[in-house]
Parts: structure tokens; sequence; C-alpha cells
């Protein structure tokens, strides 16, 4: 129900919304509403703040405890999303109002819609169908008669349209113009088309308002109940902005302000446009139309002024696994400005091919084709080497071939760019800890740690180059301080386990192991630990066994064929010792 200038959180990246804020559903679970969210892209997942107010928060993302970061789809399918919602549902007591979320990710880039559908149209007449299975099942369940239902997005696609292949870098209403649909209750709303401009912060006050609600007094959005009821609504000029040129590629941001005729585009080439009469947005009349242009800016000016007198501070620094997921997602930054001066900022509409470029090679880096991702972003640094996404595409691209020395100078360009950004200093990290840099490794991670006290991720990799450097009791401290502080942590758990075992504390060990293996069995650095611990408990069948799998599950896991080699030599399998150990040398490091 508020501008993000004043609930801080202005990109997906890198921010968290305060637990000061209160959200639409919290509103409802304190009226005695029960609360659920269903939701279909990492990008909402509840570490970011979302799941406040909700009784039920589905996002239940599988949970990666590699130590490189994997550009994988953190995304399901709507049929999916679909499936929680209605079992969540069917559970409810009839007598009990409730209020429930479905978040459906589909029609988005990349576009791969279930066969034989196919692209954006494809993946939009997928959710459409799956929409009308939800609606009958909602009539048939006895609740679509009584319940009030919005139907919204965040934002269109370009589609090519003024140059922009998919969405985030421009504020024109092909990805700003979105759907707003109210299905009421009441039949006398129905059938109704609004011809006002209203904002997405209207739907909270308005869903609030029908259910006999008042929305919080920070609530910036009006109900539309009048606009669909009489002529006594008052439209207001519709504010927009777009931080993803700014903090992923180091160009200009852009801010809007729309009326219902015109739209004044903050930019350092500056645009307006009368809608009424160029809809598509094709002829700017910034140098025609001066006085308009003036008018619309003043107003857009004295808009920040306000916002920025009580907008919080939302920046949390997200951790290694976080920015690898939400880059395989195309959305992966900073929540940190470059320090780039203001009026030099390229403007993003002389970028456009860049950015175009930048998401073909997100697009086929998640597809497994790094070689290509590679291609295309050295071909954006020929072009502007400041792009700080591009270095990160490479240089995870190349992580993930097994070429941390390649990927250094990436990573190091990176931290020129972004020397307070913690993910900069967390990568490069973890290419030196790849190339045997174990001091400069080191050193990565506690500036990571010392920029962001929350990227556990830091401590995590701190403490295990601590363990290379067989200074176990450093890293054991640091990881059973993060169990005490969050028990669930698999990885903190494992990583300790792992210490205790280099410490020769196999006991120790044993039920931090045993505890994330009742929760997750698919983690090859699971069973290469398990592997370490019944090597130590001379149960060489056992140790073999979690070893094989350990490499079952990634073939060139180094430290699993160190550790095979180890046990094979000790039983005097010497060829086989011999062969583990040349895998363990030539997938250690480039």
């Amino acid at each position: 129900g508020t501008l993000p200038l004043h609930h801080g959180v202005r990109d997906n990246t890198g921010f968290v919304l305060g637990a000061d804020h209160v959200t639409l559903a919290e509103a409802l679970q304190d009226a005695g509403y029960q609360t659920g969210a269903f939701v279909g892209a990492f990008v909402l997942d509840s570490r970011f703040g979302l799941d406040q107010g909700f009784d039920t928060y589905f996002d239940d993302f599988p949970e990666s405890l590699d130590d490189h970061a994997q550009l994988t789809i953190s995304e399901r399918r709507a049929d999916a999303v679909i499936a929680q919602a209605e079992a969540w549902i069917r559970a409810r007591s009839s007598q009990r109002r409730f209020f429930a979320w479905l978040h459906l990710f589909d029609p988005h880039a990349p576009y791969e819609p279930p066969p034989p559908l196919s692209g954006y149209a494809g993946e939009v007449a997928y959710v459409d169908r799956v929409l009308g299975a939800f609606f009958r099942f909602l009539e048939e369940e006895g609740h679509l008669g009584r319940t009030a239902i919005a139907f919204t997005s965040d934002h269109g696609e370009g589609l090519g349209e003024h140059g922009e292949d998919t969405h985030g870098m421009f504020l024109y209403d092909t990805t700003l113009h979105v759907p707003l649909i109210l299905a009421l209750p009441a039949a006398s709303s129905r059938g109704v088309r609004v011809p006002h401009q209203v904002e997405l912060i209207d739907v909270m006050p308005t869903l609030l308002e029908q259910a006999g609600l008042e929305a919080p007094a920070a609530v910036q959005g009006v109900s539309l109940r009048e606009a669909w009821e009489s002529d006594g609504f008052r439209e207001r000029p519709a504010y927009a902005e777009a931080m993803l040129p700014l903090l992923n590629y180091g160009w200009s941001d852009l801010s809007a302000l729309r009326t219902r005729q015109y739209k004044y585009v903050r930019a350092p080439q500056p645009e307006l446009y009368d809608l009424a009469s160029d809809p598509r947005e094709t002829a700017n009349l910034w140098s025609v139309r001066q006085d308009q242009a003036r008018d619309l800016s003043a107003q857009l000016e004295a808009l920040k002024r306000e916002a920025n007198s009580s907008s919080a501070a939302a920046r949390r620094a997200p951790d290694s696994e976080t920015l690898a997921r939400l880059r395989s997602l195309g959305y992966a930054g900073s929540s940190r400005p470059p320090s780039i001066e203001e009026g030099t900022r390229a403007d993003p509409k002389e970028r456009i091919d860049l950015f175009n470029r930048i998401w073909r090679a997100q697009g086929a880096a998640q597809r497994g084709r790094h070689e290509e991702a590679i291609g295309l972003v050295n071909a954006v640094l020929e072009e502007d080497p400041g792009v700080f996404i591009a270095h990160s595409i490479r240089s995870l691209a190349l992580l993930e071939l097994g070429r941390p020395r390649e990927a250094l100078s990436s990573l190091r360009k990176a931290v020129q760019l972004r020397p307070e950004d913690p993910g900069a200093h967390l990568y490069l990290g973890i290419a030196q800890q790849r190339t045997g840099r174990l001091a400069e490794a080191t050193a990565s991670f506690q500036t990571a740690w010392r920029l962001d006290r929350s990227l556990s991720a830091a401590r995590n990799n701190l403490a295990a180059v601590l363990g290379q450097q067989q200074r176990y009791r450093e890293a054991a401290e640091i990881f059973e301080k993060m169990v005490r502080e969050s028990p669930g942590d698999l990885a903190a758990r494992l990583n300790l386990a792992q210490s205790y075992l280099l410490e020769g504390r196999a006991a120790d060990a044993r039920p931090h192991l045993e505890y994330v293996l009742a929760r997750r069995e698919d983690l090859p650095e699971l069973h290469n630990a398990l592997g370490m611990l019944y090597f130590e408990l001379q149960r060489p069948e056992d140790s073999e066994r979690h070893l094989l799998r350990a490499l079952g599950l990634r073939p060139s896991y180094p430290a699993a064929h160190a550790n095979l080699a180890r046990l094979y030599r000790r039983q005097g399998r010497l060829e086989d010792s011999r062969t583990h150990q040349r895998l363990a040398e030539r997938g250690g490091t480039d």
C-alpha cells in the first residue's frame, strides 16, 4: 500500500521489507483471517520479509549447500503453486475467513511453458488454463460467490517494443500498464470498466475496505470503490521508478510521473509523452512542451522529497546462494549504488542492446550453456567494461566450468567497481579459495563479513578456508556460533561436523551429520563428510558407500576423490588409490 520511496524496497536484490511495515496479510490476520501465501519464484522467498502476516508461506525452494554458486532455475510452475493453495483452502474451516495470495511466475523470461505450448503467449495461455481450473475449484468448494478476488501483475514484457526484450530497464507503458481485475461478491460491481488511472498501491486499501477494515495510517494508496460506484473518484498522478539500470549495470536510474494524458520520465535525456495522442510513446515532446515538462518534473521532485523524509532503509546484502538464484531469474545486483557521479551515468536508452545481450547471457547460463554466456558478456564488456552484472555473470559461468583462475580477473574488476559490495568480495574469495590463494581468500571473506554482518555465507566460507589452513579450532568456533544462532542452518551444521572431523573429534561430528541426513539425503558434501566419519570409526564399507554416493551426486568432487584415495590406500588398493588421487588433483584447481 506504499511506494518504494516510502518502504525502502527499491529492487528485488539486496532489500528486505522491514518488520515495522504493515502488510495486507498482517492487517487481515489481525482481523481474524487465516492467511496463506503460495509463491512461484525465489524472488519472493520469505527471506525477503514478505511473509509478514501469513500463517502459511509456501516458498520451499530447495536449498543448495554447494560451495559454489549454481545458476539453477529457482521457480515452479503454476500448477504446483495452485495445488498447494487448493490443499490449504480445502483444509480451512468453512466458519473461518481466509486470505490467500497466489503468485504465478510463468509469463516471465525465460519463456518455457509446458509442451506443446511455446513462447510468452504460450506461458500466458498455460496460466490462463490453470487459473480457470482454480476458479472452478473455488466454485465447487462454495467459495467463489462470496470471495473477493483481485488479479493483477507487477509488470509486463517489452517483447521488443522500445528495443526492450524483457522488462526492468524502461518506464514505458509497454511494461508499466498492467491489468487490475476485481471480482467482488456484490452483483452490482460486475461489468464495470473504470477509465481512471489507478495504482498497485490502491489494491491494499481497496481489499481492506471490502473486508470492512480501515487501512493503516501509512498507506498511500486509496480505495477504488468510488471509481466504480460513483463519479467522485479523484485521479492522482502515478509514480514509477526503475532502479535496475543503476543497481545492476551502473547506468542511470529512471523515475516517472504519469497522468492520464502525460508521462514525464526523469532521465539523462528527459522524456515527455502525450499519451492521449501517442499511446505507444513514440514521440518525445520534452523539448517542445517545456511548460508541461517542468510542471510534472516539479511534482515528481516534490513527491520524492516528501517520501525521503519518511523513507525506510531496507537494504541487506543477500548471501551467495541468494545472489546466484536471483541471477538465474535475471534480477541479481546490489542494493548499493555504484560510485559513479550522477551526472555521468549512461542513459539506459543508449545501452538497451547491451541489456538485451545480458538477458540472453543469463538465459544461456541458466540452461547450462556457459561458454555461450561468456561470449555474450565478453562482447558487452568490450563496449562497456563498467557493467557490474556482466562481470558477475562471466565469473559465475567460469566457476561453473571449473575455471576459477579465469574468473579472478572479472571478480577483481567487480570489487573495483563496487568496493562496498559484500557479494563481490564473497565471490572473489570463492575463486581465490579454489585456486589455492588461501590467505587472499581469508581476507576477502573477512571483508565481506565486515561489510555485512548478516552475510552468513561470508562466515561460512571464512571458517571453511581457515580449516583448509589447518586452523581447525578457529573454524569450528565460527561454525559453533552459527549453529547456536540458527540451529536449522544445514550448511553451518555440515561445516561444523567437517571441522570436528579434521580436528579428530568424530564423536562430536556425528550428531550434526545425522541431523543433516534426516533432512537432506541428496547432498554430496554430506556423504563426503559421512565417508570421513566412518573412515575415522574404522568402518571402511560404510565409508566407501558414502564417498561413492558423493561422487554419484557430483562426479568431479575433488574432496571425495581424495578421501576415497585415502581409504583405498589404507586397504592396500594402491592402483584404485592412485586413480582417485589423480582425479582429486585434476579437479581441485585449474
